[in-house]
């Protein structure tokens, strides 16, 4: 099973008295296989470094009533880790997917993955189809918007990165006690956002989407600032991009384009022209969320 990885989020705030996020999936994506059997003992063996798709396995094993069978898990990925492309939930759902699909040969409801994957991390809302607007961190709240739009999505990685379970676990504590003293016109900023890309998707208007990806993002340098953030605004704007996303619990900033421009090489052009550091860029395509069957298949660990 194969899951898309994203850029970040579209928006993320608080509005309507939650925290929620508007996803942003891309074409590179997660993929997992997963076999089961009895009578070789217990436990999901899983390759290093993917400890929270082996818990993903662990937690559907459980609640398929398989505990006691042996799991074995295979993944391969195209994301970069630590950076807010939704590397861990496109594990996590892959794995949670191939593992329904091995035990009952049959595709497992989003809201099951969601369930999860929420219950492994707070998670991107890509175990959906198209663009989600979904409650990262209770998963009490998910509503389609549509299929994605036609962009391009210029991935810019500017270095460093960020633990999603220690800034979620920190941002949800101080966020909690903060609520009470934010300012009205930064709920407003945040819902205007939120409409914004929530009417765009529905509208196919790339523009409206630009905006209020570009809003969400300069609002978040208060709360997870990047230094290059405005600079790369700035290409953005020099480059004829239609806005600007980035990750709330990462470092990658994207750049949006129409699908039938050259916008993304001359935003290249201009980052190496101006001496950004940046690290490395991707140029890719937002797509729709959700599981689907792999093409082509992880070979399973022995």
């Amino acid at each position: 099973m194969t899951v898309p990885g994203s850029c970040g989020e579209l928006v993320q705030g608080w509005t309507d008295g939650r925290l929620l996020q508007i996803t942003c999936p891309i074409d590179r994506f997660s993929t997992a296989e997963v076999s089961i059997e009895s009578g070789r003992g217990t436990g999901v063996h899983a390759p290093g470094g993917y400890e929270k798709a082996r818990a993903a396995v662990e937690h559907t094993l459980e609640r398929l009533g398989l505990r006691e069978r042996r799991a074995d898990l295979g993944v391969a990925s195209a994301l970069l880790r630590g950076k807010g492309m939704g590397s861990s939930t496109a594990d996590v759902v892959a794995a949670a997917a191939a593992t329904v699909a091995a035990a009952l040969d049959t595709l497992p409801s989003p809201e099951l993955l969601a369930e999860v994957a929420i219950s492994v991390e707070p998670s991107d809302g890509t175990m959906f189809s198209g663009i989600t607007l979904f409650d990262h961190r209770e998963g009490s709240l998910h509503m389609s918007l549509g299929p994605p739009p036609p962009l391009r999505i210029l991935v810019i990685d500017p270095g460093g990165t960020v633990d999603t379970l220690t800034f979620n676990g920190l941002g949800a504590t101080r966020t909690r006690r903060a609520m009470t003293r934010v300012p009205a016109d930064r709920i407003g900023r945040w819902t205007k956002a939120f409409h914004l890309v929530r009417d765009g998707i529905r509208s196919g208007d790339i523009e409206a989407v630009g905006r209020g990806a570009t809003e969400s993002a300069v609002m978040h340098q208060e709360v997870l600032a990047n230094p290059l953030f405005p600079e790369i605004l700035q290409v953005a704007r020099d480059a004829g991009a239609v806005g600007v996303n980035r990750a709330h619990s990462g470092t990658v900033v994207g750049l949006l384009f129409p699908i039938d421009t050259d916008g993304p090489e001359a935003a290249e052009d201009m980052l190496h022209r101006r001496g950004l550091p940046v690290e490395g860029t991707l140029d890719c395509r937002l797509v729709g969320g959700g599981a689907r069957a792999a093409s082509r298949q992880v070979a399973r660990l022995q």
